[in-house]
């Protein structure tokens, strides 16, 4: 009796090490979608194209964001296209954006944290 309850512990350990394990491979796969989408933001800033980064927000009145440029609320991808516009219009020349520390949490909604850095020449003259 003994022995057969050691062979079917053993084989549930087997068993156990080739499951996949679903949640691990889903987190992987988010993960490499949520850098691919702040990396395709983050090429487009640097081309200087709001079009390019409007590709990667929800169309319409739908879209509500918070950004760092008064009004600081936008609503609407128009408003929001509009912000880009306006913010690409303040530098002179090529820009560089990068978001750098990029740390990605599974929470019942999903968080994603990263620092953006901007290397530009202003062309706002300075007070």
């Amino acid at each position: 009796m003994k022995r057969i309850v050691l062979v079917l512990i053993a084989l549930i350990f087997v068993l156990a090490s080739y499951c996949p394990a679903p949640a691990a491979s889903a987190k992987g796969s988010d993960e490499a979608e949520i850098k691919a989408l702040e990396q395709r933001i983050a090429d487009a800033a640097n081309a200087k194209d709001p079009d390019a980064i409007m590709k990667n927000y929800l169309g319409g009145e739908g879209l509500f964001v918070f950004d760092v440029i008064p009004p600081r609320q936008y609503v609407g991808a128009d408003a929001f296209h509009k912000d880009w516009e306006g913010f690409f219009g303040r530098f002179d020349g090529p820009i560089t954006f990068e978001n750098s520390d990029m740390t990605i949490t599974e929470w019942p909604a999903g968080h994603q944290r990263s620092v953006p850095l901007l290397t530009a020449r202003s062309s706002a003259p300075t007070k």
